[in-house]
């Protein structure tokens, strides 16, 4: 379902015909092994909407933790998905530019699920975690050479986690346990995007 979205979010740009669009690959997100693809329409002189589809990669790493005086190796694995909808409002007016650019104030939506598990000789926890929220930000796009360039984006996000845990944990019986949790939480994203357009 996650390369589902992102194919079809690159398929639909490719069969635009009109001019003012734009497809974008987060270069930033890269660190954090996701990839994230953008597509955004000019819809007025000053105003677009855009859609970001992301895929965190089933990322594994081990670490060692010292437990019950035993020397553990975890294996953290993780993966999950997003979507941002996002409407844009450009500081400068665009009647006669091919793509948007300039500097931008926007809106988004925000929805992730996110896999989360723990996998050692003692331990077997899992986490599945739903996030639903909306968040405002600033922005600036450039265009260079061959309608490529380059976009930098700050966004501010306020959502609810809904987070299911499950799994065994050692506590001296290892015994079973479940747990949900809804929480209200903020934090800030980080866009370096590669962007061209046509």
């Amino acid at each position: 379902m996650r390369s589902k979205l992102l194919i079809s979010l690159v398929v639909f740009a490719a069969h635009c015909s009109a001019q003012s669009h734009v497809i974008k690959l987060d270069a930033f997100d890269f660190l954090s092994s996701r990839i994230s693809v953008s597509y955004e329409h000019l819809v007025g002189s000053q105003t677009s909407f855009q859609i970001t589809s992301g895929v965190l990669l089933d990322y594994s790493k081990q670490t060692v933790t010292e437990q019950s005086s035993v020397s553990l190796i975890n294996e953290d694995i993780s993966t999950g998905w997003r979507i941002l909808p996002e409407f844009r409002y450009y500081l400068n007016e665009m009647t006669n530019m091919k793509a948007p650019a300039g500097a931008h104030i926007n809106i988004s939506g925000r929805y992730e699920m996110n896999d989360y598990s723990l996998l050692n000789d003692m331990n077997n926890w899992k986490r599945n975690e739903q996030i639903v929220g909306l968040g405002a930000g600033l922005g600036m796009q450039w265009f260079f050479v061959q309608n490529f360039g380059l976009e930098l984006d700050f966004k501010i996000f306020t959502f609810y986690r809904f987070s299911e845990q499950s799994g065994t944990m050692e506590d001296g019986l290892n015994a079973p346990f479940e747990k949900s949790e809804i929480s209200r939480e903020f934090d800030s994203m980080f866009f370096a995007k590669i962007v061209y357009g046509f």
